[in-house]
C-alpha cells in the first residue's frame, strides 16, 4: 500500500477471539429433537469466532413458538451468536418450544370491513398473532387510531378469526384527529422530560454524599440561646438605660429617704 508493506508472517497474524464454550453447558436446555434436526453433537467442543451463530431449526412440521435472536422474525431458524464477552447469547428466561404453526395465506375477511390481508414471508408459529390492515389507510379498525387487526394463531393450525361476519371489525372514520406522528412525537418529548428528571435527580443525589446524614438540632444549640440572649439585652435597655425604669425608681427613693433622715450640723450649734 503505496510505501507501506503488509506483514502477513505467522507471528504478526491475530486470529479472531472466540467462544470455547462447552456445547452440552450451552444447550443443556434444549430439547433433544432440536439438537437432532440442528445436527449438533453436545460431546463437541465448538469453536465459534465472535459474531459467528450455531443455528437452531425444528423438525419438519413444526417451528419455534418465538423468535427474538435479532434477525429474521419467524424464519425458523433461531441463532445463538457468540458475542463479544466470548459466550452465547442465551434467551431468557426459557429456550423457544417447538409447536405448530398456522398458513401463510390468512382467511379472507369480508368485502365490507374493508380490511386485507398483510402479506408475509413466513408462517407464524401458534401463540403468535398475524394481521389485517385496512386497504385505506386514512380510516382505523372500529374508529381507532391504529390500522391494524391482530388475529391469534391457534394450536390447531387455524386463525382464531370471528366465525361471523358481523363479528369482525370496520375500517371507518377515526374518532380522534391526532396523527401518529403526533403520538410518538409526544412521547418522545415526554421520555425526554423523563430522563431530564432522572439525570437531575441523579446530580442531586450524588451531591448530597457532602451534606451530614443527621443534621444537629440548630433549635435548641443556637436558636434558643440567642432568644435568651436577646431578651436579657432588651430587658437590660428597659430597666438601666431610662429614668423612669423601675430600677432608677427604686434608686431615687431611696436617696429621698436618706437626706430625710439628715440634721443639717447648724441646728447642733444653735443649740
Amino acid at each position: 500500500l503505496g510505501d507501506n508493506k503488509l506483514e502477513t508472517s505467522v507471528n504478526h497474524i491475530k486470529y479472531a477471539e472466540s467462544c470455547n464454550e462447552s456445547l452440552k453447558s450451552v444447550f443443556k436446555e434444549v430439547e433433544a429433537e432440536v439438537l437432532t434436526a440442528s445436527g449438533i453433537d453436545l460431546e463437541e467442543v465448538s469453536v465459534t469466532p465472535i459474531g459467528s451463530s450455531i443455528d437452531l431449526v425444528c423438525p419438519r412440521g413444526t417451528k419455534f413458538s418465538f423468535d427474538n435472536d435479532g434477525f429474521v422474525v419467524n424464519d425458523g431458524i433461531f441463532q445463538v451468536v457468540c458475542n463479544t464477552h466470548q459466550k452465547y447469547s442465551i434467551p431468557l428466561p426459557s429456550w423457544p418450544k417447538c409447536v405448530q404453526f398456522c398458513p401463510l395465506i390468512l382467511p379472507n375477511p369480508p368485502e365490507h370491513t374493508g380490511l386485507v390481508n398483510v402479506k408475509s414471508e413466513f408462517t407464524t408459529p401458534s401463540g403468535q398473532n398475524a394481521r389485517y390492515m385496512c386497504k385505506n389507510s386514512n380510516l382505523g379498525v372500529d374508529q381507532g387510531s391504529s390500522i391494524y387487526y391482530e388475529v391469534e394463531c391457534l394450536n390447531n393450525t387455524k386463525y382464531k378469526v370471528p366465525t361471523s361476519k358481523y363479528d369482525w371489525p370496520i375500517c371507518e372514520v377515526r374518532t380522534t384527529t391526532m396523527r401518529p406522528e403526533i403520538s410518538i412525537g409526544v412521547n418522545n418529548m415526554l421520555n425526554r422530560y423523563k430522563w431530564n428528571i432522572n439525570y437531575y435527580y441523579t446530580l442531586y443525589q450524588r451531591g448530597s454524599d457532602f451534606i451530614p446524614k443527621e443534621l444537629k438540632d440548630y433549635f435548641s444549640t443556637v436558636t434558643i440561646p440567642c432568644f435568651i440572649g436577646l431578651l436579657v439585652v432588651i430587658l437590660f435597655c428597659l430597666c438601666f438605660t431610662r429614668n423612669d425604669s423601675p430600677i432608677c425608681l427604686i434608686c431615687k427613693d431611696s436617696t429621698l429617704r436618706k437626706k430625710k433622715t439628715l440634721i443639717p450640723l447648724k441646728n447642733f450649734e444653735n443649740n
